[in-house]
């Protein structure tokens, strides 16, 4: 099912007024792109550009933030942390309170870039996206839910796409065997946070020549060593491999999840996602 939102205010965003945007080449410039998601798209093709800070000092750098260096440091200033995501001179910010990871390496950070980027660019700015975007409060992840993630995880990384239907029905069964808010769960991240995971995972591969599994489990380990975000690599690598690659992305903008599209292999038929389409994403105030 799918509604549509006309909303001014989106995740607390940064809107900020035009101005002349960073110099091209910066490490900071993260382009979105769709031949690693085919069927995601961009409402306007500039905006397929995101820059990304984590610091204030870097932000304040940037032409298009520099008349709102009062915005950029409350935000950094504020001990509480976090991110917010805001669009100006064209071009799409994400912003990630440096407090939050102070000793990250270049690729951790890098990967987090392209992950958010695929959530402002693809998600927000593309869309439709997953309802609880939006109306959802992140859930916190029980014990139970947790070991869901890991087993999934565990069991798909351990046949390589290889396709074993008994898996497939007790990856299923285990989802049904869950309660309902440790579904609701399972559900959150795998519409909302898979996707960007899977597509970071990609680019960052297209970037790195020896980017590889090991790779990535040693950046999510610095960035935080969560089954519900490592199933995530596990899930798209099983449906590139079950599925094709380039052959199944669009149904995320279509009301599948990368779990139900997990589930669908085993017979397993779940509901689909509640689907949204942002509108009049504002510019400017």
């Amino acid at each position: 099912m799918s509604s549509r939102l006309k909303l001014p205010l989106l995740w607390a965003l940064l809107l900020f007024a035009p101005m002349t945007p960073a110099a091209s080449g910066s490490p900071h410039i993260i382009e979105f792109r769709s031949d690693l998601w085919p069927g995601a798209t961009v409402r306007e093709a500039p905006l397929r550009t995101v820059h990304f800070y984590t610091t204030g000092a870097e932000a304040l750098k940037d032409d298009c933030l520099k008349q709102s260096s009062n915005e950029v440091a409350a935000f950094y200033g504020n001990a509480a942390g976090g991110l917010k995501f805001g669009a100006r001179c064209g071009t799409l910010f994400v912003l990630v309170h440096d407090t939050l990871h102070p000793t990250m390496s270049d690729a951790a950070r890098r990967f987090i870039g392209v992950h958010e980027t695929f959530h402002i660019a693809a998600q927000i700015w593309g869309g439709p996206a997953p309802s609880v975007l939006i109306y959802g409060v992140r859930p916190k992840v029980s014990p139970r839910a947790d070991k869901f993630f890991a087993d999934l995880a565990n069991a798909l990384n351990s046949r390589a796409g290889k396709g074993d239907l008994q898996v497939d029905v007790d990856i299923a069964r285990e989802y049904q065997s869950l309660s309902p808010d440790d579904r609701a769960t399972v559900d959150y991240f795998s519409a909302l946070e898979w996707p960007a995971e899977y597509y970071a995972f990609k680019a960052m591969a297209s970037e790195r020549p020896d980017w590889n599994m090991k790779s990535y489990l040693a950046v999510r380990e610095e960035i935080g060593n969560e089954p519900s975000y490592r199933a995530a690599v596990a899930a798209g690598l099983e449906l590139d491999g079950r599925l094709g690659s380039g052959t199944w992305e669009e149904r995320v903008f279509k009301g599948d999840s990368m779990f139900t599209l997990l589930a669908r292999l085993g017979s397993v038929n779940l509901d689909k996602v509640d689907l949204i389409q942002v509108t009049d994403y504002p510019l400017s105030f």
